[in-house]
């Protein structure tokens, strides 16, 4: 909290298993793609476009009151 007054935020980005290039090998394969961790709200993984939301709001100015929080984004997958 003392960054804070110096006009620096202390934010963390925490975000579930996206759908990219890297993962795209776990995800086709069907033995593996029932050991990737799926939420128990939404049962599949995230697309890209749906995570970096979190980071565009908290890199812009609305998030200017925003400071010392984890913002987790991972379709419910850690409420197991």
């Amino acid at each position: 909290m003392d960054y804070a007054r110096a006009g620096i935020w202390g934010n963390a980005f925490a975000p579930g298993l996206a759908e990219t290039a890297m993962t795209w090998a776990w995800l086709d394969d069907l033995a593996k793609r029932g050991l990737v961790p799926a939420g128990p709200q939404l049962q599949r993984v995230a697309r890209p476009e749906e995570l970096v939301v979190m980071v565009l709001y908290l890199a812009s100015p609305l998030s200017s009151f925003v400071t010392d929080g984890i913002y987790v984004v991972d379709g419910g997958q850690t409420t197991r």
